[in-house]
């Protein structure tokens, strides 16, 4: 028998054993384990302004904090001429899954842009909660206090001109450090190579 034929006929031998093998699997239902871990149904959370959400975090008492108002990526939206403000909604996960309400931001200025983004807390020792936000307009993160209902009092500012640029995620690690992201700037260039 020639070389060509047996390489053509071991190839075609195992292929087909492959197919075979394949079919036996799954017709046997081996490794059909299909396990529900997902929460359920989805549904629409009424409350919400225009403007959608952009981040949430979860507080230990089972309530949501999400901020809204990323006005910055809609097509055409102009600054100068929009009264537009951010807002920061509370839902209740004890209460309900479907609605949120607004929290009122005390100690902010009235005539400051007010953009927010990511958002994260801490909590103190003695239970109370610092709530950490990404401001645009300037590039800052804002320090509230959170009186555990539905009011953020503006305690601390933190700015950073060289490193605050186009900032997006926070992440919490004391009541006065953080780390924070910036979504379209890197520290330093990498050059393809």
């Amino acid at each position: 028998m020639n070389f060509y034929l047996k390489v053509l006929l071991l190839t075609l031998s195992t292929v087909l054993i492959q197919h075979f093998s394949r079919f036996f699997y799954i017709v046997q239902g081996w490794g059909n384990s299909l396990l529900k871990h997902y929460p359920g149904d989805c549904h629409v959370v009424s409350g919400f302004s225009t403007y959608g959400s952009e981040d949430m975090t979860l507080l230990p008492d089972g309530k949501v904090l999400i901020s809204s108002g990323m006005f910055g990526l809609q097509p055409n939206f102009d600054y100068s001429k929009s009264q537009a403000k951010g807002i920061i909604y509370i839902m209740d996960t004890n209460k309900s899954f479907t609605s949120v309400e607004k929290l009122d931001v005390v100690g902010w200025p009235e005539s400051a842009h007010f953009e927010p983004h990511g958002i994260h807390y801490w909590e103190h020792q003695n239970k109370s909660v610092s709530v950490f936000v990404i401001l645009h307009m300037p590039e800052v993160v804002a320090r509230f206090t959170y009186d555990g209902r539905k009011t953020l009092t503006l305690s601390k500012v933190y700015e950073d001109k060289q490193l605050f640029r186009d900032l997006n995620g926070i992440f919490v690690t004391s009541e006065d450090s953080f780390y924070v992201t910036n979504i379209f700037h890197a520290r330093h260039q990498v050059q393809p190579s």
